[in-house]
């Protein structure tokens, strides 16, 4: 592979910060151009006393699940500051890779699904099935107002389900110029989507320029989004093999490579300022 398989691509990362940044220099390291344009914000939340008493008695739940990165990064840090020392015989479990990441290296029995980003890969996991979790309790970790289908299923199987809700997902307050530099570009030009939110913000910011950006290519982190933006308008849809970097800078590579794109000479990416 070339060192600079990007090269002569654009492309528009919208994950939010830091992840995003981080994102967007690995593209620039591949020879891509990186518009960072995170559409929204993750924000903690100060937790409820029922929220505290969910980390104070983790010792009750047979699993914790963390939905998203940011549900593991905060999620852990509010256990670790209550539990110098992890219950026994709890499994943590994660939508993918990603959201692994922050979770490795701190002694959990961790269970990364490793094939896919969804609820459904994790409700798909034999130990999932109602003959394992009828009677069990479980902890899910997720922002303000997630996805409900998880504790539903689990629940509908026989298990008892909490949530820990450690963020909101306000809309970030971007530059819309960035946008539109990137929707204009005649460029080859790709964009990145990691989440259902983000994609619907995305059009909403898109404003005027909403049918050049249905017209734009994207690569998303799961079928279900796929699914989903096709069902919005875009007409070219790739889905990357999971949500963290390493996939998403694979996938980056694949369409780069299929649409046979002419290098072009290397430039800074390009940050939306908040306005």
């Amino acid at each position: 592979m070339s060192s600079d398989p990007l090269n002569g691509l654009q492309v528009l990362v919208t994950r939010p910060q830091p992840h995003g940044e981080r994102l967007a220099a690995r593209v620039q390291a591949a020879g891509g151009e990186a518009f960072v344009y995170p559409v929204i914000d993750i924000v903690p939340r100060e937790l409820t006393p029922t929220e505290q008493n969910c980390i104070a008695e983790l010792d009750r739940y047979s699993g914790v699940i963390s939905v998203s990165v940011a549900a593991s990064e905060l999620g852990v840090e509010a256990c670790e500051a209550r539990w110098p020392q992890w219950p026994l015989d709890q499994t943590w479990y994660t939508v993918g890779p990603a959201s692994g990441k922050p979770l490795e290296g701190r002694g959990l029995n961790l269970h990364i699904a490793v094939a896919g980003s969804s609820s459904e890969t994790l409700l798909a996991l034999p130990e999932f099935q109602a003959d394992h979790v009828a009677g069990q309790r479980f902890l899910i970790l997720r922002g303000k107002g997630g996805r409900e289908l998880l504790a539903n299923t689990l629940r509908e199987r026989g298990a008892q389900v909490d949530f820990v809700e450690l963020y909101t997902r306000p809309p970030a307050a971007n530059d819309p110029a960035c946008l539109q530099r990137f929707l204009t570009s005649s460029a080859p030009r790709v964009a990145l989507i990691t989440n259902g939110e983000s994609l619907q913000q995305l059009l909403l910011q898109a404003g005027e320029g909403r049918e050049r950006l249905l017209q734009c290519p994207v690569i998303v982190v799961s079928g279900r989004l796929a699914d989903y933006a096709m069902q919005q308008g875009f007409t070219e849809v790739h889905t990357a093999s999971g949500a963290h970097d390493d996939a998403l800078l694979a996938s980056l590579c694949s369409f780069a490579d299929a649409a046979q794109i002419s290098p072009q000479h290397p430039s800074q990416p390009h940050f939306s300022s908040k306005t």
